[in-house]
């Protein structure tokens, strides 16, 4: 039999965890992703490694697809088919929205959303005042480009947290400023455990980012120099 082509990969790095409602939004989405992406691989990828890595997970899920063109996303997002269609678009890298169209939702309403069909319209959600805007500016969350421009995330950043940051300076030093597209995305909400080894790693993964990458994430020959030191970039 001969092995199936994709025009689009959409790699969600994911291991099941012991939160239910992580692994109940994670459920509703993962049909939800299926449903705004017919035609495209959807791979499910973990690190492997003992404690979950997001960045890790990304760089094995984007290594294995089969698509030319790949969607990065995670498990608890929610999204308009509008935005679907728009993040395909070819572009030499996407990042879904703007910082004033990400949108936080708090328990009550996302436990209302899990009960909707995966395939409701936003337009019919009532999020009533239950959204909050994001008051930081977005390194990535969901990200679309070629699979040859993808540039590995530093598995130094291990756990969660900053991984984004560093992939956004070496996306931008070789391939300019982002698309954005102009629609609201919200994140569902989960509760977040402190105490999880994976999220204990963001004060490393701080560390590692303010001293190694952050003084020279507006330096474009000192980017490509460390992307190349690190192996990060097969055309770097």
């Amino acid at each position: 039999m001969s092995k199936k082509v994709f025009d689009v990969s959409i790699v969600i790095p994911w291991r099941k965890t012991e939160q239910r409602d992580r692994n109940e939004i994670a459920d509703w989405c993962f049909k939800r992703y299926e449903y705004l992406f017919p035609h495209a691989e959807i791979i499910l990828s973990d690190s492997g490694s003992e404690i979950f890595s997001r960045g890790e997970s990304i760089n094995k899920g984007v290594s294995e697809c089969n698509g030319d063109y790949v969607i990065i996303t995670d498990a608890d997002y929610l999204f308009s088919s509008t935005m679907a269609s728009e993040l395909i678009n070819k572009q030499p890298w996407t990042i879904a929205v703007k910082q004033e169209n990400y949108f936080y939702i708090n328990r009550i309403t996302t436990r209302r959303i899990l009960k909707q069909p995966f395939n409701v319209d936003i337009k019919d959600i009532n999020f009533t005042d239950n959204v909050w805007e994001c008051q930081y500016f977005i390194y990535g969350g969901v990200l679309a480009m070629p699979k040859n421009n993808f540039i590995k995330f530093d598995n130094m950043f291990s756990g969660y947290g900053y991984e984004d940051n560093q992939l956004f300076y070496c996306m931008k030093a070789y391939h300019g400023k982002p698309f954005r597209t102009n629609n609201k995305m919200y994140h569902l909400f989960h509760d977040r455990i402190a105490s999880e080894d994976y999220m204990k790693k963001s004060y490393d993964n701080k560390k590692y980012h303010d001293e190694v990458w952050l003084p020279i994430q507006n330096n474009k020959k000192e980017i490509r120099k460390l992307v190349e030191q690190k192996e990060l970039y097969k055309n770097g």
